[in-house]
């Protein structure tokens, strides 16, 4: 969010590129952009805008002052939530999580957490990733680096015999937990 009103974010991170539209952005994303360049961003410093297009569900993260001015832009079944300047947040309506399907399962990805925002690009990657493991006997060790919710890493743990997640970033550690449950080689 700047001046001009919603863009993406420069290189620098010190300026904002205007759009009118965004072609990359999915289905289920795309008609909150119009909602929310026509409301009040004054004080708002980022948005952030995360949404399935095999579960439906979207969440709408605001950085700055005034995230509650965006409500009654904002359709009922999608989810606001506040973060604040220490990282922080807080759901003004709807959940601080939103569901995913992708590889097979079902994946709850809290507003902090990072996850493949494009999940048939995503599968498509695991599918690569696969192919150049090769034949697997389950007795490999894979080690995810920069796992957010264990994406790839837990969706290859059935397959091989130990899976280490790393990731330092405490939301996607809980998600990843959640997530790898009672598997016994995560």
């Amino acid at each position: 969010v700047g001046t001009q009103g919603l863009g993406f974010v420069s290189e620098d991170h010190h300026g904002i590129y205007p759009i009118d539209s965004c072609e990359i952005v999915n289905e289920v994303l795309r008609p909150l952009l119009p909602r929310l360049a026509a409301a009040p961003l004054k004080g708002i410093k980022r948005i952030a805008l995360r949404g399935s297009t095999r579960t439906g569900e979207r969440m709408v993260i605001v950085e700055g002052a005034g995230a509650e001015r965006l409500l009654p832009y904002l359709p009922e079944d999608c989810s606001l939530v506040a973060r604040d300047e220490k990282g922080k947040v807080r759901a003004l309506r709807g959940k601080l999580t939103f569901r995913e399907i992708a590889a097979g399962r079902e994946w709850h990805i809290h507003a902090n957490a990072f996850f493949q925002v494009n999940t048939v690009q995503a599968e498509t990657l695991l599918a690569t990733v696969r192919h150049f493991l090769g034949e697997l006997y389950g007795n490999e060790v894979v080690w995810d680096g920069y796992a957010g919710a264990g994406f790839f890493g837990l969706s290859l743990a059935a397959e091989v015999g130990q899976v280490w997640l790393i990731e330092s970033h405490s939301a996607a550690v809980e998600s990843a937990r959640f997530h790898a449950g009672a598997m016994p080689n995560v």
